[in-house]
């Protein structure tokens, strides 16, 4: 004779179900002290900036008689150094930056970018596996839109990690500051 078969197709309670809730119980009380916490900080933040704001006013005060003393030739030069930053920074960066960049070659490392934007030229200084591989590089810059007359300024060998390396300074004219 067949035995019955006993289905239970209900999931049976777990032993351990209790440790979920704890843990979800930390967790709550973890969020209600962090928000706790970052209130407390923000009214903090808030007196300090009131600080500041009260000593920048009387720092104000005191520093306008300051500036009535100085000579005019202080403030033209110190007006004339704002403009010179203003100028700069008002110079086509992200050009020169990516025309650099897609000059790029697998055997050249990049160590420094120096631009003079009152002269208006560009001194890139890097590594290079040999000459082959500057030649290339220097190449690839001299097709950009950004700069021209790249040139070689100096070169040397050096033995780096076991490997003879070119060190090498390239300088060229950033055509958008020149115009």
């Amino acid at each position: 004779m067949m035995r019955a078969l006993a289905l239970d197709f209900a999931p049976r309670r777990r032993a351990g179900a209790w440790i979920g809730w704890v843990i979800l119980l930390a967790g709550v009380i973890a969020a209600g002290l962090t928000v706790e916490r970052l209130e407390s900080l923000e009214k903090r933040r808030e007196l300090l900036e009131a600080r500041m704001q009260q000593q920048a006013r009387a720092s104000g005060r005191s520093s306008t008689s300051g500036a009535a003393a100085e000579s005019p030739q202080a403030a033209e030069r110190r007006t004339l150094a704002r403009r010179a930053i203003v100028r700069g920074l008002g110079r086509p960066w992200d050009a020169l930056f990516a025309d650099i960049e897609s000059a790029a070659h697998e055997d050249v490392a990049l160590l420094a970018i120096e631009p003079d934007v009152r002269r208006g030229d560009v001194r890139i200084s890097g590594e290079a596996r040999d000459a082959p591989a500057l030649s290339a590089y220097i190449a690839h810059l001299e097709r950009t839109h950004a700069l021209e007359r790249v040139h070689l300024v100096q070169h040397e060998r050096v033995a780096d990690a076991g490997e003879r390396a070119l060190r090498f300074t390239v300088s060229g004219y950033w055509v958008a500051v020149r115009k």
